[in-house]
């Protein structure tokens, strides 16, 4: 009977395990694009540079196989104003970017820094909360505040790590890298229009709603200062427009372009919307009228 009772609890065991554990998402794949731009007021249709990274190939060097990450920048319509839709790419005139590899077992990503023929330690996506690690050329010690989940648009859930610095704070996700610059590890999080787009095998998983936000041909056609109070805010924000202007469409993302919440709906003056939930950060406000964008406004969420 005990060891029926044992054997009973290793299987229980091994199923929650299994219903627990996290698929590890590479950080090195063929057949993906990351689009990386900055916009320093997010002004529609405008940005001031844009560039595209992907892998192809690889090459041996002091007994470890890298691989090759290139980039090339992002091309805008000739016809529209600066670097607008359609987008192109011209990946026949990639340019090396930097050799990278990757330890799926250990969950780790190394650079090869080609001046002194040495890698160094990229990311570490095994660690876990509590933990310290030293990345980046020079190195730096980096401590992993706390864990979180993501859901991109493939239905994955990505780990998120809020990563404390000796001067600020950032966050890595699995297969993306940092968030606030995908090839920098300590890239400080801050107020910055950075946009992110990340696409597999033509399927946009991440990013887009920022990229659409910035990218979208729709001119900023009214002036309409918008009402954001209190900001900083920690449960609820009361969003409207001054001169008693109307609008019928709210969207709120994070800097990363995840979205937070969009709401339609008939005319309105002003919109509260709970924020209680969401995790600490910055996020941007952007209202709609009639399909023609009125105003946005970056707040905090403490």
């Amino acid at each position: 009977m005990l060891l029926m009772k044992t054997f009973f609890l290793f299987v229980f065991a091994l199923s929650t395990w299994s219903a627990l554990a996290q698929t590890y998402y590479p950080f090195i794949k063929t057949g993906v694009y990351r689009d990386e731009f900055w916009a320093p007021e997010l002004q529609l249709c405008n940005f001031s540079y844009g560039n595209t990274y992907w892998f192809r190939g690889d090459t041996s060097m002091n007994g470890q196989v890298y691989q090759v990450l290139l980039h090339t920048g992002i091309q805008g319509d000739p016809t529209a104003p600066q670097l607008c839709p359609p987008y192109t790419v011209d990946t026949s005139a990639g340019l090396l970017y930097a050799f990278m590899r990757e330890n799926i077992v250990e969950k780790q990503v190394f650079q090869y820094n080609t001046t002194t023929n040495t890698e160094f330690l990229l990311f570490d996506f095994s660690v876990q909360v509590g933990d310290s690690v030293t990345v980046g050329d020079p190195p730096q010690t980096v401590y992993i505040q706390q864990e979180a989940y993501e859901t991109w648009a493939d239905g994955s859930s990505r780990r998120t790590l809020t990563v404390n610095l000796s001067f600020g704070q950032t966050y890595w996700l699995e297969s993306l890298g940092n968030r606030n610059n995908l090839w920098n590890p300590v890239a400080q999080a801050c107020i910055c229009p950075h946009g992110f787009c990340y696409q597999e095998n033509g399927q946009f998983l991440y990013g887009t709603v920022c990229a659409e936000i910035v990218a979208s041909k729709e001119p900023k056609t009214m002036e309409a200062g918008m009402v954001l109070r209190p900001n900083p805010a920690r449960e609820t924000i009361r969003i409207g427009l001054s001169e008693n202007q109307t609008f019928d469409h709210l969207e709120i993302f994070d800097l990363a372009g995840q979205i937070y919440t969009t709401q339609y709906f008939p005319n309105a003056a002003f919109r509260e919307v709970p924020i209680q939930s969401w995790p600490i950060g910055s996020y941007i406000a952007v209202v709609w009228q009639n399909g023609h964008l009125l105003e946005r406004q970056i707040f905090q969420k403490q």
